[in-house]
């Protein structure tokens, strides 16, 4: 056989650049996985000036690097010592004696709850201890402890013990009576002390009648306007805040709350009636702040009595169930305040409307005088469930009101303020968590 050695030349040489060709593939494949064999050595990418121009960047860098790790750090400690779940435990115990819940308050925002039934061993679940705090968005707080039920007496009457702190930083006043306007805003702050006894009939005697007594500090907060007003200044019916008020009350009320559930009621009828006296203590009007009154002598001569009046309310709701959880929710309400002999009643005892407990298209405050009429529409319906245990419901709304020195003799049709809107209700199987109002008036859009 004669074999053309041309051939075998071309044989050889194909089989060393194929054999060349994977041996480099195989040799790349493995630069890929492990990019030290290719670069043994890390160049520094910063020399010279390039260092001098990057430290800049890498001081302003340098804080958020070593945040991040240390919150990562924190998470994997967290999860590692199962630290969470420990305190949930803890606070939340089997057989619902004890937990936390979420809450929410119309004038000082969303918190939370904790309460323990049965303090100190008693068997009685009626025995309820509850811790509440909430905060605001604008530094509003609440701090409320309430002890219900730590005194009884042979099933025949109850005693409740409250204690509280409330800070409001975003009050404001327009001035007195329905033609107030927003122009004239004064805004102020104020932070109330409460230490109240109620005691309470038993289901056999005097069954949801209630007396209060309480003791009440009420004095300007730090945002409070050091300078009233010159328009106020001389306001029939108004009296400048001192640097602190404080009041004894008693209140005797009586309340009916039936409900078919707490967080998000669709059924229900609610009615409180409240009588309460309440006078200064200790708080002499000092003869540089007089309070100009229509009982004043031409001489100008005004009254110095301590601030004494009565306080009278009246709150109706009637929650009416329709088809796929539906609600239409219906209240009326009204509130009268009668000074007593020829005293004062404080502007910020005034009755108001304003924000999420009256008129929700309103500022807070932005009117005030003594007696005040409102009705408020709702048309709920839920646009979120989990099993109901928790919620969310579309609330339609409309309110109207209408403030008065005294709505007997002086309410006319034409001073009702009214106002639409639509918001949000956030809800817990045990209670409200949060609200979200969006309403129009001729002040403008408001969202409380």
């Amino acid at each position: 056989m004669i074999i053309d050695y041309r051939f075998v030349i071309l044989v050889i040489t194909l089989s060393f650049l194929i054999s060349g060709a994977a041996y480099c593939n195989d040799e790349q494949t493995n630069a890929d996985n492990d990019s030290l064999y290719i670069h043994p050595e890390v160049m520094d990418a910063h020399r010279g000036w390039e260092k001098a121009v990057a430290y800049p960047g890498l001081a302003l860098y340098s804080p958020i690097k070593y945040s991040v790790l240390g919150f990562g750090k924190a998470v994997g400690w967290v999860d590692d010592t199962k630290i969470i779940d420990q305190v949930v435990d803890f606070l939340n115990s089997d057989d619902g004696r004890r937990g936390v819940i979420p809450t929410y308050n119309v004038r000082t925002g969303s918190g939370a709850k904790f309460y323990q039934k049965g303090l100190f061993g008693v068997s009685n679940d009626r025995n309820i201890l509850e811790l509440t705090a909430t905060a605001g968005l604008h530094t509003e707080q609440l701090f409320m402890l309430e002890y219900d039920n730590f005194l009884s007496t042979n099933n025949s009457l109850n005693f409740n013990l409250g204690a509280q702190f409330q800070k409001l930083t975003s009050e404001s006043f327009f001035g007195l009576g329905p033609n107030s306007i927003d122009a004239n805003e004064w805004g102020y702050g104020v932070e109330e002390v409460n230490v109240d006894l109620e005691i309470s009939g038993s289901p056999k005697l005097l069954d949801n009648t209630v007396l209060n007594l309480g003791y009440e500090s009420t004095f300007p907060s730090e945002d409070v306007e050091s300078e009233i007003p010159d328009l106020y200044s001389e306001t029939d019916g108004f009296f400048r805040p001192q640097e602190k008020q404080n009041m004894m009350y008693v209140m005797l009320s009586r309340n009916i709350l039936v409900q078919n559930r707490l967080g998000n009621p669709t059924r229900g009828t609610i009615y409180s009636i409240r009588a309460s006296l309440y006078g200064d203590v200790g708080n002499p009007i000092h003869n540089d702040r007089p309070r100009p009154s229509p009982t004043a002598s031409s001489t100008g001569d005004s009254i110095q009595e301590a601030g004494k009046f009565a306080w009278y309310e009246l709150d109706l709701q009637q929650l009416i169930s329709l088809k796929y959880d539906r609600v239409l929710a219906i209240r009326v309400a009204g509130e009268a305040r009668r000074p007593l002999n020829d005293s004062y009643i404080p502007f910020y005892y005034l009755s108001e409307l304003g924000n999420s407990e009256s008129i929700r298209g309103f500022k807070r405050g932005r009117f005030r005088d003594r007696d005040k009429l409102l009705a408020t529409f709702e048309y709920r319906y839920p646009v979120w469930r989990n099993w109901n245990e928790r919620g969310m419901d579309l609330v339609l709304f409309a309110d109207t009101g209408q403030v008065s020195n005294n709505i007997f003799k002086e309410a006319q049709i034409s001073n009702f303020k009214t106002e639409v809107g639509f918001g949000y209700l956030t809800w817990h199987v045990k209670g409200l968590v949060s609200t979200l109002y969006v309403a129009n008036w001729e002040d403008g859009w408001r969202i409380s």
